[in-house]
């Protein structure tokens, strides 16, 4: 869409956009690996059926017992039943689980419909759309266990 012109600095974009990615791998890692010693831990994402492939490359995988994607699974958030179906592969209650999302109506709300606890990984600085759904608001992950947080 740029052109021609954009060949002298797409090198540099991507660069940039790989080493991001990166650093967010990074962080994500040493957060679940700290919350590991503590918790089970999964995934529940709306993807495009490569999330697996993904989670093996960023080396995530080891760190989490489940992965629900909606591609495999024929149900997507904020659908309630995807987050019943974390819940019955964790192999523990709902009011056992605390989900941890970005999106405040998909994944807060909806998991809170099933007795999920639900902190909200909110970018930016929005306030929570509604009070009393979600439990806590962080910023990124590593606050999860700043704290010393357990649940």
């Amino acid at each position: 869409m740029l052109g021609d012109g954009a060949r002298r600095f797409a090198a540099d974009v991507i660069a940039g956009f790989c080493a991001m990615t990166e650093e967010g791998w990074q962080h994500s890692r040493a957060a679940l690996s700290r919350l590991r010693d503590h918790a089970r831990l999964g995934v529940v994402s709306n993807f495009y059926g490569n999330l697996q492939v993904l989670l093996d490359e960023a080396e995530l995988s080891p760190l989490l017992d489940t992965v629900v994607e909606s591609a495999h699974v024929g149900i997507e958030k904020p659908d309630p039943a995807i987050y019943r179906l974390a819940a019955e592969r964790l192999a523990l209650p709902a009011a056992e689980i605390v989900m941890v999302g970005d999106n405040f109506d998909r994944d807060v709300r909806s998991a809170r419909t099933i007795g999920m606890r639900a902190i909200w990984l909110r970018r930016g600085s929005a306030p929570p759309p509604e009070l009393g759904i979600a439990e806590r608001v962080i910023e990124r992950l590593a606050e999860l266990t700043d704290r010393g947080t357990r649940g």
